[in-house]
């Protein structure tokens, strides 16, 4: 069964004109290559084993496709970083230089929008996080990758079904303190409160508008 395993991944990986035309059996591969879910999209999300340079710059020695319940390679494997569909939309990458850079696609392995983020969280209805450069400059985008508001936050919550998120800035990490707020989707600030640091803990105000 090794032996099976290591052809199909040598043959699949060196031949990438005949890759779309593969048939993948699920029983085939071992146990920590099937890393995704058969959820309602239908489609697995899968990883072989690539070359070194790969691990280097992002840390993991596995490129990323998406095959369906019959085998078929419907996603090429291409990708350094991948994720599960949801909502329809799978959250996808390729590392640079610098890092990440991420975007949504569809389940026919189109992009979603072509802008580009270094970390992306999944859309939500219609908004989704997503973190501009990597240094925690956070904002919701909407399904044409365009920013909601142009003001940054260093942490977010997803919008409830009233439109209003949280929002954290002006974290001081020396006295534990930040700044809480709660905004729209137009990044109209309703309440901004000083606040002990914890994201999973907000003030008792935010909290019981946000929830």
């Amino acid at each position: 069964m090794k032996k099976i395993v290591v052809i199909l991944v040598l043959l699949l990986f060196f031949s990438p004109n005949l890759i779309l035309a593969q048939k993948i059996s699920v029983s085939t591969f071992s146990g920590d290559t099937i890393i995704g879910l058969f959820e309602k999209d239908n489609l697995l999300l899968f990883g072989f084993k690539c070359e070194p340079s790969c691990l280097q710059i992002s840390g993991s020695s596995y490129k990323y496709g998406y095959m369906d319940k019959t085998g078929n390679l419907v996603i090429p494997v291409i990708y350094d970083i991948a994720y599960d569909f949801y909502e329809g939309l799978a959250i996808v990458g390729k590392c640079t230089d610098t890092g990440y850079s991420q975007w949504h696609i569809t389940p026919k392995g189109e992009r979603l929008y072509y802008k580009n983020y270094v970390d992306v969280h999944n859309f939500i209805g219609k908004y989704a996080i997503v973190d501009k450069d990597g240094c925690y400059h956070m904002c919701h985008i909407n399904k044409k990758g365009e920013p909601l508001y142009t003001q940054t936050y260093q942490w977010l919550y997803n919008f409830n079904p009233r439109g209003e998120a949280i929002g954290i800035r002006n974290i001081n990490l020396n006295k534990n303190i930040c700044t809480w707020v709660i905004l729209d989707i137009k990044g109209t600030e309703s309440l901004i409160i000083k606040g002990e640091y914890n994201v999973d803990n907000p003030p008792k105000k935010i909290e019981s508008i946000y929830y």
